[in-house]
């Protein structure tokens, strides 16, 4: 596994310190990541889930962290993410619902991209064979890589008499859908929360 990555970004304070702020902007390149996959062995038409190098992967974006306290009772802090994560992967096996419509494909033919396919091979005695519906993804979204996720924590402290303090706080998150399965499953889509 590979990887080359690249970060840019600013961490300091602010207007004496009542603004924290951690920014950065990042691109990640892999090869060979490794991933959990359905894969499908061609000549059986067994499946199993291995681990596999995955081809190549990119990841891009930007992440904002930032704490403001305009006065020493009150503060709040935040946080925005946004990642384009994509994955392209050979061979892996096809969500059930697209299966039927997997065309055959000739040996020595080109195979379609971010389609099901069903490849035909040779066999060790010579016969053509078809295999069962694998794909080849170009682009794909990378698994449990959601687009944006953003925080949100206000906080007020107060004191309750000399010996002790209290304090209100509420948490607020957001997170963009997901695709929780390699295979670019629309059935398997977490979705916003």
């Amino acid at each position: 596994e590979g990887v080359d990555a690249y970060e840019i970004g600013y961490k300091g304070q602010l207007f004496d310190g009542r603004l924290v702020m951690n920014a950065a902007l990042f691109l990640a390149r892999y090869t060979d990541l490794q991933v959990q996959a359905t894969r499908i062995d061609p000549l059986t038409g067994i499946s199993s889930v291995e681990q596999l190098n995955a081809g190549s992967s990119e990841t891009k974006g930007f992440e904002v962290e930032a704490m403001w306290r305009p006065t020493e009772a009150f503060s709040l802090n935040t946080s925005v993410t946004y990642s384009d994560a994509k994955v392209d992967v050979d061979g892996v096996g096809c969500p059930l619902q697209f299966q039927a419509a997997a065309p055959i494909i000739a040996p020595g033919a080109a195979t379609p991209i971010n389609k099901c396919y069903r490849l035909q091979t040779r066999n060790t005695a010579g016969a053509i064979v078809t295999g069962p519906p694998i794909q080849d993804i170009r682009d794909g979204l990378l698994p449990s890589s959601p687009e944006w996720r953003v925080m949100l924590s206000p906080r007020y402290g107060f004191a309750l008499n000399e010996d002790w303090n209290g304090a209100v706080q509420a948490n607020l998150a957001y997170q963009s859908k997901q695709l929780l399965s390699l295979d670019q499953d629309p059935l398997l889509c977490q979705g916003a929360y």
